[in-house]
Parts: C-alpha cells; sequence; structure tokens
C-alpha cells in the first residue's frame, strides 16, 4: 500500500499543498536561474530515490514530481526527508542515519 501525503487534492498527480507551492516556487526559481545541483548531488538522490518503495515509475509516489527533475534540482527536498537541500538525513548507503527522529509528517520531524 502506497503512502500519501495527507488527501489533498491533486493535479497530474501532485498533492495541492502549502508544501507543494513552496516546493514548485523553488522549483521555478532553481530553473529560471538554471540552478542545479552537483553532479554528485544529483546521482546521490538519484540512487536513494530508485531504492524508495514509494517510486512509482519515474515519478515520487508521495508528492507526485518527475524523480529525474526533482533530483537535479538544487532546492528540492525529498518530501518524507531523504535527502533535502545542504544537507543529508541519509547516509551513503541509503539508510537514514540513527541519530535523527522520524515521523510520517515531514514537519514533526526533530
Amino acid at each position: 500500500m502506497r503512502k500519501r501525503l495527507g488527501r489533498a487534492p491533486k493535479i497530474a498527480g501532485v498533492p495541492l499543498t502549502t508544501g507543494t507551492a513552496k516546493s514548485l516556487s523553488r522549483a521555478a526559481m532553481d530553473i529560471l536561474a538554471n540552478n542545479k545541483a552537483s553532479l554528485s548531488e544529483r546521482e546521490r538522490r538519484m540512487n536513494i530515490c530508485r531504492q524508495c518503495p514509494d517510486r512509482n515509475h519515474d515519478r515520487c509516489g508521495l508528492c507526485g514530481c518527475f524523480i529525474k527533475t526533482k533530483t537535479i534540482l538544487a532546492n528540492s527536498e525529498c518530501p518524507v526527508g531523504k535527502w533535502s537541500i545542504g544537507k543529508s538525513a541519509v547516509d551513503d548507503t541509503g539508510r537514514a542515519k540513527e541519530n535523527e527522529k522520524r515521523t510520517d509528517n515531514p514537519s514533526q520531524r526533530v
């Protein structure tokens, strides 16, 4: 069974939430400024996404984004914190770091 980020209405598979709006705004700014993550960071993010059980072919099953595009943009973040801007919540093996508390709601993480 797939997890979902709340019961927000969706357009083209993307939930319409304030978090989605902020993420799309950051993505638009990155696209306009041609602000891309480094090649090594892109590969690290893509490897994490490939191993994710919530991946739905070429899209994230949680936020609906196209994984290839999301991993390229410098200011993108995983909706459940597996990778984020400037700080990795996942080690190089793709496993969550043990010193961070995890919850189902990214806004409640400590």
